[in-house]
């Protein structure tokens, strides 16, 4: 019969303890059976040492130790005063007892070995008591002489008795333990292993029977709790296991019904094969691409009628030819090229390439472009499936944009250079009509009739249009350019737009404009060129006025930002924003005005060149006028110059409304310190 764990854990711990005490108890009777011996050593040693003390009192009178009265009774007392000696015995120098306990029958003297001291204990063999453990003391003469011994001696029997009490207290103290503990554990090891192994053990049972929802009992340990959860998500898995094998069952069954059902398709899936393939045929004859099947040594296998029609050459003379054959053949023999890009395409370092020839019937130049697939034969054989689509007319059509794509080019070089020559030449009669202007309404202004007068302020006025006109196009030709020069420094920002506002406050004043300032006041000083910055303030402030109604506001915003986008003058109005790895610092400005808006389709074209011009019946030069346009040049050389500081300007709109007033925000974005340029003079 096999024993169950709890015997088992029962006659382990049992043993354990058992051991453990028994070894113990060993240890504790030889330690105490040690500490007896010793304390009958000390009490024997105090004794002789006493008894001789007074024996040497009585010596140093004078007195002999034979002659000494009363010694017999003095070794009486001693032996009376401890049950454990046995004996007391005091004899002379030649070791011959002279006084005994039991005067009538001394025991024999058997004195200890005293080498070093006055005192020395042995144990030894008395033919009267047995083995003794006997103590030697010196009595010494008043001159240091020993005249004698005295001789004590405890048998070794009182210790044999003591440790068999002590060992027969020790086995009952020990029973009556071990049956406690052994109580103790049968009813820890029933309550916390037995019972709960029992209970689960039941529980697997009924879950091996098909219970897979099996109650499981409330288990008051850890390990066992765990043993149940663990067992609980075995039954759960199993049942789902069980109910997953009943629905592949179900599909099964659904699968064979399938299969019969798709054994009585093949015969009509083969005869739609069939027409497939025929199918596959007719539309492989009549595509719109050339198409040939070349097998692994370019031999044609198969040509369509596209083919046959873009080569000029009958299919009959083609098939079972060489493909560089074919290409020799509409080429006049010069293949040199076509075999090394078919190489190439064969061994997939290019997906495709251009063929050029000239029909030999007609005489016409044909352009196709050739790509390649590669096919596989039921056989496993490697072929490839040649398409050539003839592009001749989209490269006719190519080549021609190229061309006017070039002369659209040459035009602009030659409007640049148009704008350049006309603002030089321009330069000094604007100079000397302005120049004498001012010397005529400053120096005979008193002299002249007022309407003269009159006419040469608009002389004037006209001219400093046109000046500012003039060096509007200077600066969009040195900005085409990329040369104009920035001569930076370090610019309180805030104070350069209050001065720019400050010099317009007179249209503000005309147009019953609000002004509103929301500048920042811990704005650090910005590295830029001031006079530019002036410029582009102006520009987007005199926008801002002239497509605001009458009564309108206009607000200029000033903050500090940290964004990701790298300061770059490189860049362009239509290149994409660089974004860099870490934050760069800027200096924010925005202009909004509740104008008329713009367009959400014209808000990345109004800094376009001439965009502003539109109707020319809107185009007027006055600074003030409400939605009054000018030349189109004042965006076009604000984003020009913060182009050239590194930075960035856009626009946002909800859109053109002339009677909502939705308005509309310019964003200017200029680095605290923009990149290095070797064409900027500090």
């Amino acid at each position: 019969m096999i024993p169950t764990l709890g015997k088992r854990i029962l006659l382990f711990v049992f043993a354990v303890l058992l051991v453990t005490l028994a070894v113990d108890n060993v240890l504790t009777i030889r330690q105490v059976s040690h500490d007896y011996k010793e304390s009958l050593a000390v009490r024997s040693r105090l004794l002789g040492n006493e008894l001789s003390s007074g024996i040497e009192k009585v010596i140093s009178l004078g007195i002999n130790l034979s002659e000494i009265d009363g010694m017999n009774n003095r070794c009486q007392q001693v032996v009376a005063t401890d049950p454990e000696i046995v004996y007391c015995v005091i004899v002379d120098a030649n070791r011959l007892p002279l006084y005994s306990h039991d005067p009538l029958s001394p025991p024999p003297v058997m004195l200890s070995e005293v080498k070093s001291g006055n005192t020395a204990i042995s144990r030894l063999s008395n033919p009267r008591f047995g083995h003794v453990y006997d103590t030697t003391t010196r009595i010494l003469a008043p001159d240091g002489t020993t005249v004698g011994w005295v001789s004590l001696g405890f048998p070794e029997s009182a210790l044999s008795a003591m440790t068999l009490k002590l060992l027969r207290y020790t086995l009952i103290v020990l029973v009556v333990v071990s049956l406690i503990v052994l109580l103790v554990l049968f009813f820890f090891v029933r309550i916390n292993l037995t019972v709960p192994i029992e209970q689960l053990c039941r529980v697997a049972r009924r879950v091996a029977g098909g219970d897979f929802n099996a109650p499981l009992p409330k288990m008051s340990t850890l390990e066992f709790s765990s043993l149940a959860n663990a067992m609980e998500s075995m039954a759960n898995s199993l049942r789902d296991r069980d109910l997953k094998i009943q629905d592949s069952y179900a599909k099964l069954e659904l699968s064979n019904r399938e299969l019969q059902s798709s054994y009585e398709q093949q015969e009509r899936i083969t005869d739609e094969l069939a027409a497939n393939r025929e199918m596959y045929r007719t539309l492989l004859e009549h595509a719109s691409d050339a198409i040939l099947v070349v097998d692994d040594v370019d031999r044609i296998l198969l040509i369509n009628r596209a083919a046959e029609n873009f080569f000029g050459i009958p299919r009959a003379v083609v098939v079972n030819e060489d493909f560089l054959t074919l290409l020799a053949r509409v080429h006049g023999g010069r293949v040199e090229r076509e075999e090394s890009l078919l190489c190439d395409l064969r061994e997939g370092r290019i997906s495709e390439f251009e063929l050029n020839f000239v029909r030999p019937q007609s005489g016409e130049r044909v352009v196709g472009s050739l790509r390649s697939s590669t096919v596989v034969d039921p056989g496993g054989k490697m072929m490839m499936q040649l398409t050539i689509r003839d592009i001749t007319r989209d490269k006719e059509i190519k080549e021609h944009l190229e061309q006017v794509a070039s002369d659209l080019q040459n035009l602009n070089n030659m409007k640049n250079s148009f704008l350049g020559m006309v603002s030089h030449e321009l330069k000094t009669p604007l100079t000397v009509v302005s120049g004498y202007s001012e010397l005529i309404l400053s120096g005979v202004a008193g002299r002249a009739d007022e309407s003269v007068l009159s006419m040469v302020r608009y002389i004037s006025d006209a001219s400093d249009r046109l000046t500012a006109i003039v060096r509007d196009i200077v600066d969009v030709t040195l900005l085409d350019r990329r040369q104009m020069p920035l001569r930076v420094r370090l610019v309180d920002f805030n104070e350069l737009i209050r001065t720019a506002t400050n010099e317009l406050e007179y249209f503000f004043h005309v147009r019953h404009q609000t002004l509103q300032l929301d500048l920042d006041s811990d704005l650090p000083q910005v590295l830029c060129d001031p006079d530019r910055m002036f410029q582009v303030v102006t520009n987007l402030v005199g926008n801002a006025v002239k497509f605001t109604p009458d009564n309108g506001t206009i607000t200029l915003m000033t903050r500090l930002v940290r964004i990701m986008r790298a300061p770059d003058k490189s860049a362009g109005i239509d290149e994409v924003e660089r974004i860099d790895t870490y934050q760069h610092t800027y200096v924010e400005m925005v202009v909004r005005d509740s104008g008329i808006g713009i367009d959400v389709e014209e808000q990345l074209q109004v800094f376009e060149k001439f965009y502003e011009i539109g109707k020319i019946e809107e185009h007027f030069t006055g600074k003030m006028a409400f939605r009054g346009r000018g030349t189109g040049l004042g965006l076009t050389i604000v984003k020009g110059i913060v182009d050239r500081h590194g930075g960035a300007i856009w626009v946002e709109s909800e859109g053109h409304h002339p009677e909502k007033f939705c308005g509309s925000a310019f964003f200017v974005l200029i680095p605290l310190l923009p990149p290095a340029d070797p064409a900027e003079t500090t």
